[in-house]
């Protein structure tokens, strides 16, 4: 039986592909799953307009990151923060801490994707990377003050 794959299944194939499956395999698991339809002429057509779609909107997604690459490169985050009287801060700036100050600066970044090892402790200018997506990383210089 031909069918036209509506979602990506290992060993069968991706998305939008027309494939020939044994009768049994269609009619008893992959129709009732919705992993595929019959390949009549309109689901064909329906598939490949999804296929377009999704083509679409990854390619928006892709260039809205490396816009926001090119927004935080060389981007300078300017954090103050309460110290005792050595200079250490009493709550480092942690991940979370760089996320909302990026946050109010209208930057949406997920937690996980800031690479920082440890809190900053101490005052002074620290290069902070982010993995905005695979293959796609920027450094941002995070300036660390004392409040006054």
């Amino acid at each position: 039986m031909k069918v036209v794959l509506i979602k990506t299944v290992n060993q069968l194939g991706q998305a939008g592909e027309i494939k020939e499956v044994a009768n049994g395999y269609a009619l008893n698991y992959l129709i009732p799953k919705k992993i595929v339809w019959s390949a009549t002429d309109k689901n064909i057509a329906k598939a490949k307009k999804l296929n377009n779609k999704k083509e679409s909107e990854a390619v928006k997604q892709m260039v809205h990151k490396k816009d926001l690459v090119n927004k935080l490169q060389n981007y300078i985050l300017e954090i103050k923060e309460k110290s005792d009287e050595s200079g250490t801060f009493y709550a480092g700036i942690t991940k979370e801490k760089i996320v909302q100050e990026l946050k109010n600066k209208g930057f949406q970044i997920a937690p996980q994707k800031i690479k920082l090892a440890e809190a900053i402790k101490k005052p002074g200018e620290y290069k902070v990377g982010i993995n905005i997506t695979s293959g796609l990383q920027v450094f941002i210089l995070v300036r660390a003050q004392q409040m006054k």
